[in-house]
């Protein structure tokens, strides 16, 4: 044996909960139009309970107290929704809607009562190494924190703090945990479609949709400041593979914290809007089509496009958070095209076929950047390496901007042939499908790490695969 581990037992979490939600719903028909209105009202509320544990084998007695609205929210939410008979014979209408709301309900999450618990700021667990020097496998020594420095077969314990509370390194801010409508991230989602049946065998669907994200929150390290993060400049390799923005060219807006506040993290979780205006919106069109042709067969499928458009471009921290801040990838990018056609054959065959377009994977460069590339433009080593000699300190940094660079767009084909045979009462359905009749050899995951092995394919789209199949019901 070469260690021991030693838990400051009985230990456990409780925790209490209750969630409430209201909703209330009408509806109205007014000539052509019909009018839907909601509005829902949730409450969700946790109180990690106050715990007294008796006295254990490492530990003497400890009591915690209760910490209550951990989180508190509250919300209303209305929703709205209309549809119209545009033209008055039930072939057109019109629809939208419109609704708030709220994104995650859980007292495990972030600002939840798990991080609020204080028995989870307590040391359970410490370490001690052990040479077992008369080989009776039992540790000649005093396990516990009566004595913290080495002693019989064991060193000195890994945790000077065993058992009792340490400071915690984290914290929520009071209007993210409790509040009304104003602590909780939420979302507007809006559209607007229209829909008209051409015929008795033929409808098309567009709808534009849009999503919006309220009370973004983010992570604040107090202890430090901007100006506590010096600026240096890195030169990107020349690389055949890279965008033409980014391979041989000097890559700047980079900081790295100064070595006297390297380490010192105490981290508030807030709201966004204290420190600037984050935003997150996602915008798309789809277009779909139902048709019916022949004797029983149907085509259906469309397109569906969009993008979210993400920016965070002020400092909490570093200088560095303006990097990159602002993702905005574009429509023709996110664009996927989806179709399926079914079509009876001869002898009650039915043959059917899926097609898709969907896009390739977005590009990553992380780049190891070490302190010998770094030191000339910072003027000094990494802050990492805290004044060493010798700094062997490093830095990853995406070389290229997130969702502007693809793999090729992925085609798949699936087909099968399907029949339904009725023999004594019983019917036998039999079905061989072709996945991926084109054999497409899309990459699915690729290498991110900048290198020798970059961009390379670590998951491509399965082969060619033929399968059989039955099910027999009776």
């Amino acid at each position: 044996p070469r260690s021991v581990r030693i838990f400051a037992t009985p230990f456990g979490k409780a925790s209490d909960s209750a969630s409430i939600g209201i909703y209330a719903q009408d509806r109205w028909t007014i000539r052509r139009a019909t009018v839907n209105l909601g509005l829902r009202y949730d409450s969700f509320n946790a109180t990690a309970l106050a715990q007294h544990f008796e006295a254990g084998y490492f530990v003497g007695p400890r009591d915690f107290p209760d910490v209550r609205n951990v989180p508190g929210w509250r919300n209303l939410d209305p929703r709205l929704g209309i549809a119209y008979d545009l033209f008055g014979n039930g072939r057109t209408a019109v629809k939208a809607s419109w609704g708030r709301y709220v994104v995650g309900t859980s007292a495990s999450g972030d600002n939840g009562v798990a991080l609020n618990m204080p028995v989870t700021n307590q040391a359970n667990q410490a370490d001690r190494t052990w040479n077992d020097a008369n080989g009776n496998y039992v540790p000649d020594c005093v396990l516990g924190p009566a004595i913290l420095e080495a002693n019989g077969e064991c060193g000195p314990l890994s945790e000077t703090s065993f058992g009792k509370l340490r400071a915690p390194n984290q914290t929520t801010a009071g209007d993210v945990l409790s509040g009304f409508n104003s602590a909780q991230t939420y979302l507007w989602r809006g559209s607007v479609s229209i829909e008209h049946q051409f015929g008795p065998a033929l409808s098309v669907n567009t709808g534009y949709f849009r999503t919006q994200y309220g009370n973004l929150q983010l992570t604040d390290n107090t202890l430090v400041a901007p100006a506590d993060y010096d600026q240096f400049c890195i030169a990107a390799p020349a690389d055949s593979r890279s965008p033409r923005s980014v391979s041989g060219n000097r890559i700047c807006g980079l900081y790295d914290v100064r070595p006297e506040k390297f380490g010192q993290t105490f981290n508030l979780i807030a709201q966004a809007s204290h420190y600037g205006r984050q935003t997150d919106v996602f915008d798309g069109v789809d277009v779909t089509m139902n048709a019916r042709f022949g004797k029983g067969a149907r085509l259906l499928g469309g397109l569906a496009t969009g993008t979210e458009v993400t920016d965070r471009c002020f400092v909490v921290d570093s200088p560095q958070d303006l990097y990159q801040c602002h993702v905005a990838p574009s429509w023709a990018s996110q664009t996927q095209v989806k179709f399926q056609v079914i079509y009876p054959l001869i002898w009650d065959v039915r043959a059917s076929a899926i097609y898709q377009n969907t896009p390739g994977l977005a590009a990553q460069a992380s780049y190891v950047a070490s302190n010998a590339e770094i030191a000339p433009s910072l003027g000094r080593n990494l802050g990492s390496c805290r004044g060493a000699a010798v700094c062997t300190g490093q830095v990853t940094i995406n070389l290229i901007q997130p969702n502007t660079v693809f793999e090729p767009r992925r085609t798949q084909v699936d087909l099968r042939l399907a029949k339904t045979l009725h023999v004594h009462g019983a019917n036998i359905e039999g079905d061989l499908d072709l996945y991926n009749a084109l054999n497409a050899n899309s990459v699915l995951q690729m290498q991110t790490r900048y290198g020798a092995t970059w961009l390379d394919a670590q998951e491509i789209l399965p082969g060619r695969l033929v399968k059989f199949g039955a099910q027999i019901t009776f």
